[in-house]
């Protein structure tokens, strides 16, 4: 069994495998544990879930059981015979809620979207007896991908826990309590994130000469691009502890710039984490031999910490961002 869950862990964590056959993979698992809630959980990901479920009333009122995470919104419109228009005159709150749908769609409805070449999607529905439109960005069908492989991979680390009872004890009478809660993280208070398409999280350490470098050069590369804003965790101001904002502004991130010259653990950490989440990740370096080996076939930016260096580092951002934009 351990090497069933670290095998599994290891595909998790490989991006280009399709969360499908992740699905199919961990179904095994969950049925040798006899997981029963956590196998079912994984039949509505594979097969859809029942389209009642997705009713916008359900959503509004908060009682829709189809998971959160498949939350998406989006710029909503309604046809009134002629043309689509956008609704006028509602509140924040009633603008917000019809700008949300829940998508009961299988898990292969959306891989197969995610492989078409344009970047916005659009999805038409009958609500109170009038058509409407939502159209989103592909990143919002991506965030839900990732949101399902984050899932699995905080099941199969919560069942590492119990590893010793599992090796001593009938599968069967195993408490599947201890692992079916699969929609709440083990170590962060919140999951239900939507992703923000003008921010950009950067991950650096925080101290010289990194400072300088974010505030002088990668960020106003960030800001060039209409509408985009790059933060880093200092530039964050609340009361809630630190690694809880970083978790969240990960979440709802449409790139991450990371840092990895020095190899600083927290910015090891939190990349971990982006991975994790299949978001879309710059790696910048000063030195190659900070990059470790299992993340060397990720294309890494590499730049000098001096005015040709830093020329370099502009223009090649740039042009990566650029090119992520374009295709997300």
């Amino acid at each position: 069994m351990e090497s069933l869950l670290s095998d599994l862990q290891t595909k998790i964590k490989n991006s280009e495998i399709p969360v499908s056959e992740l699905l199919m993979d961990a179904k095994v698992v969950a049925r040798k544990l006899n997981t029963k809630e956590f196998e079912e959980w994984i039949d509505y990901e594979l097969k859809g879930y029942p389209i009642e479920w997705a009713d916008h009333k359900l959503i509004a009122d908060g009682k829709s059981a189809i998971p959160q995470y498949r939350k998406i919104r989006g710029s909503f419109e309604y046809y009134n015979g002629l043309v689509w228009i956008k609704p006028k005159g509602n509140t924040e709150n009633e603008q917000r809620i019809i700008e949300t749908y829940i998508l009961p769609e299988p898990v292969s409805y959306f891989e197969s979207m995610i492989k078409e070449n344009h970047n916005m999607f659009f999805l038409e529905r009958i609500i109170n007896g009038k058509n409407t439109k939502l159209s989103f960005a592909k990143t919002k069908i991506n965030t839900v991908l990732s949101k399902i492989r984050a899932e699995l991979l905080n099941w199969t680390l919560n069942l590492d826990n119990y590893v010793s009872e599992i090796k001593n004890t009938d599968l069967k009478s195993i408490n599947t309590n201890k692992t079916k809660n699969t929609s709440s993280s083990i170590l962060f208070k919140k999951n239900d994130f939507l992703i923000d398409d003008s921010l950009i999280f950067i991950l650096s350490p925080f101290s010289e000469p990194f400072n300088k470098i974010c505030k002088d050069y990668i960020k106003p590369i960030v800001e060039s691009f209409e509408n985009m804003r790059g933060i880093r965790a200092d530039d964050i101001y609340n009361n809630e502890p630190i690694i809880e904002d970083i978790w969240k502004s990960i979440n709802e991130s449409r790139i991450i710039i990371a840092e990895l010259t020095g190899r600083n653990p927290n910015v090891f950490y939190e990349l971990g984490i982006a991975h994790a989440l299949g978001k879309e990740v710059i790696l910048l370096t000063q030195n190659e031999n900070d990059v470790p080996f299992d993340i060397k076939h990720i294309k890494y930016i590499i730049y000098e910490n001096s005015v040709e260096g830093v020329k370099k580092l502009e223009n090649d951002l740039k042009q990566t961002i650029k090119t992520i934009l374009k295709r997300t």
